[in-house]
């Protein structure tokens, strides 16, 4: 059950549903005001990461109900459910990059390497 293609297109999936979140949530912090937000949560990446990790569990909920054959082996159970845990965490750490720490980063890799102040 769980081969090759099965891992690609998990992988695929963690970078749409990553990118897509992290999109979603820039979009809300324009909308909303940061200190309401801040209010609920105390920082916007930890409601960046419950959002995700909340939109990735459906989306690999969706992808499980279409895909798999029933009935399934305990091993494969127990495959599928390691493979949930690990692609929900890793959608949540991929949204955890956004536009600003790309930046920063940047930033920070130019100024060790000497470089002027070109990014500003």
């Amino acid at each position: 059950m769980i081969n090759l293609s099965f891992i690609l297109f998990l992988s695929v999936l963690m970078t749409v549903v990553s990118l897509i979140t992290a999109l979603v949530i820039e979009a809300i912090k324009k909308i909303v005001s940061e200190e309401s937000i801040k209010k609920e949560f105390r920082s916007l990446e930890i409601f960046s990461l419950i959002f995700t990790m909340i939109i990735a569990t459906i989306v690999f909920l969706i992808f499980l109900l279409f895909t798999i054959k029933v009935p399934l082996a305990v091993l494969e159970i127990v495959k599928l459910v390691v493979a949930g845990i690990l692609f929900i965490f890793a959608c949540g750490c991929g949204s955890q990059v956004g536009y600003d720490k790309v930046i920063k980063t940047i930033k920070n890799i130019i100024a060790l390497l000497g470089g002027s102040n070109a990014i500003q």
